[in-house]
């Protein structure tokens, strides 16, 4: 027996050396000889989208279909459904803080005639400014009783910057019920001057559930309409919501389509020359889904939204439902939220989404649009239960962040913004010279809590830097992490292997001031001989009380999703 436990006691030993060994056999081990190759990344460069969580602001007590135009006079209105009054236009002169007093361009009203009479409920908001300063609004007239009055697309015009309007202008019916109608107006206007009102359309298919994307043509500013074209149809289903807008030489229109197991947005293209020259079929190549990574057939996306900024990329606005339900096909409406996503400058591979409104389960934000208002902000509006039962028009800003332009080391504007979570936001500025690079931070935050000495808790700001832009999937050498609390208590890791480890940044130097509503930082970042004097990458951490928000569609870990700076080099 002791001979037996011998060999068992030496055979365990055997496998307890040989599991050891095999532990480093990767060749990536401490003593394995093979050198550290740190993980890469694909950077993440482009546009992204800060949303403002600061700016939302409810637009009426009840209404939705909330759409947003900046006019020529840099002022900005936003118009509505108010499910009380009609279709009601708000004008805003400081950015959207504030709005001023409602004004009802399209009441509730009834039509009686010998069939009867009906109330005509106002619905689908739409607004534009033409080039030559004149305004036209459209709605979509929604008779309450069938078989009186016809579904209609109705339409004014102002010639005074919406100080006064016209009389509203039927310019197309539909049939007197709901199963026949037209919906959903929203306009365009070509580089030629010609306007274009799209609409979604059941008119022509009153024996079948179809429904086509219809487009009428003015070519006197909308004084006078044409007949109707039709811009796209899938047989045997119904291509809804139609957006427009001029891309490059093309007309692109977002749709809602419903060939599928549940909608999804589609795009549908034309030439300018061809401007709808044939309807976009089923099988037409100028017919897309637009998001640019893949969807499963269950998810709901509906009621898209089409805009460009003025550098030419492009965004998409959708209400999206991912959350499984026991009746999958049911109504998704109750469980959508707004989803926006950044596209091309082609109009395609939407991607980068984000959320906008703070909406948690149970409730919703539907109908919404995106609203182009600079290079620099954009809105988002969304009909909204979140903050009680009732639904409502919001309104929301968005801050456009684009890979940035160093070449001064004068810092006069902040375009990194992070404040999404909740009323505390950072914005951040870069400058540079031969020998340093210079980061201010402004913060708002009402409410200045201090975790202590060595902490990294309360107030204060992660920085991030990849110096080398080696653009990577995990801390490595070159990579640093600087936090620096409202105080002034400073923290620096580089990363090591994968991992962040207490380092220095050589120089470093950093002045914090306490400022009303909240306090600044400015970093000076000597420019080491081993950093990239071309092109670094950047990313920053909020710190708050009770919360943190690292920069959008940034991982604080992975430098190939931070931000990219061009320096210009010297």
């Amino acid at each position: 027996m002791k001979t037996k436990t011998r060999r068992l006691l030496s055979l365990l030993n055997f496998c307890v050396l040989t599991l050891l060994a095999c532990g480093n056999s990767d060749g990536a081990g401490e003593d394995s000889g093979v050198p550290y190759l740190a993980k890469k990344g694909e950077p993440v460069d482009g546009v992204r989208i800060g949303w403002d969580y600061g700016t939302i602001r409810q637009l009426a007590t009840r209404g939705g279909y909330p759409r947003s135009i900046r006019l020529q006079d840099n002022t900005v209105v936003a118009v509505y459904e108010n499910y009380d009054t009609g279709y009601e236009m708000r004008r805003s002169t400081d950015e959207g803080s504030t709005w001023g007093d409602p004004v009802i361009l399209f009441p509730i009203h009834s039509i009686t005639n010998d069939k009867g009479t009906a109330r005509i409920n106002i619905a689908n908001s739409e607004i534009i400014q033409l080039a030559n300063g004149d305004l036209l609004a459209a709605c979509n007239y929604r008779p309450q009783t069938p078989e009186i009055t016809p579904f209609a697309i109705a339409v004014r015009r102002s010639t005074d910057n919406g100080v006064t309007w016209s009389d509203p202008q039927i310019i197309y019916e539909a049939e007197p019920r709901f199963s026949d109608g037209c919906w959903e107006p929203s306009f365009l206007q070509l580089p030629n001057g010609e306007v274009q009102v799209y609409f979604a359309n059941e008119g022509p298919y009153t024996h079948s559930n179809e429904q086509e994307i219809s487009m009428m043509t003015s070519v006197d500013n909308g004084k006078t309409w044409g007949g109707y074209k039709t811009v796209c149809f899938r047989a045997g289903s119904r291509d809804g919501m139609p957006v427009s807008k001029v891309v490059g030489d093309e007309i692109v229109c977002v749709i809602e389509d419903c060939g599928f197991v549940t909608f999804k947005p589609y795009t549908v293209r034309t030439k300018l020359s061809d401007n709808w020259s044939s309807p976009v079929l089923a099988d037409s190549p100028n017919r897309a889904m637009a998001l640019g990574e893949p969807v499963e057939d269950w998810i709901y996306m509906g009621a898209p939204y089409l805009g460009v900024l003025p550098t030419g990329e492009t965004l998409l606005s959708y209400q999206v439902d991912d959350i499984r339900h026991d009746d999958q096909l049911g109504d998704r409406l109750p469980y959508s939220t707004m989803e926006v996503a950044i596209g091309d400058k082609n109009a395609r591979n939407f991607v980068r989404c984000t959320r906008p409104f703070p909406v948690p389960a149970g409730k919703h934000a539907v109908w919404p649009s995106v609203a182009v208002w600079d290079a620099n902000t954009i809105a988002a509006l969304a009909t909204s239960n979140y903050q009680g039962g009732t639904e409502a028009p919001f309104f929301m800003k968005g801050h456009v962040m684009r890979d940035l332009e160093v070449n001064s080391s004068d810092i006069v504007n902040y375009p990194i913004f992070v404040g999404h979570t909740g009323i505390c936001n950072l914005r951040l500025g870069v400058g540079k010279d031969a020998d340093n690079l210079y980061i201010t931070c402004k913060v708002k935050d009402g409410e200045l809590y201090s975790g202590g000495q060595g902490t990294q808790k309360g107030s204060g700001v992660f920085i991030y830097l990849d110096t080398k832009n080696e653009c990577l999937k995990e801390p490595a050498e070159g990579v640093y992490k600087v936090w620096c609390s409202y105080k002034g208590d400073i923290t620096v890791w580089q990363g090591n292997k994968g991992k962040w480890e207490n380092s220095e940044l050589e120089g470093l130097q950093i002045s914090p001031s306490v400022v009303p509503g909240g306090y600044e930082l400015a970093f000076t970042i000597p420019l080491n001989r081993s950093f990239n004097k071309d092109t670094m990458r950047l990313c920053a951490t909020l710190s708050t009380k009770t919360y943190t928000e690292t920069l959008v569609h940034s991982n604080a870990d992975w430098s190939c999703t931070w931000m990219k700076m061009n320096l210009g080099g010297h």
